[in-house]
């Protein structure tokens, strides 16, 4: 994904962080929560072409994190 290593490292830190936080909420709450998300990353990406660019290279990089396939399974899986 092209990323620096320090930027790599505090995405792995912030979903860390945010795992215990989307299990404890509601499926609606979680619901709003992506949405939410997803608004605010197309902003940033530009294009719903590059969205979806973006969410392939992580679902390739998270399928090959064979080490821990319930973490790389759970973050790939909300990657929709």
């Amino acid at each position: 994904m092209h990323l620096e290593p320090a930027l790599g490292t505090a995405i792995i830190e912030r979903l860390v962080e945010l795992g215990p936080k989307l299990e404890a909420m509601s499926p609606e709450a979680r619901t709003v929560w992506r949405t939410s998300r997803r608004g605010l990353f197309l902003q940033k990406v530009g294009t719903e072409e590059a969205l979806a660019e973006l969410k392939q290279r992580a679902k390739a990089v998270l399928g090959a994190a064979k080490g821990n396939t319930k973490f790389s399974a759970g973050v790939a899986n909300s990657l929709r």
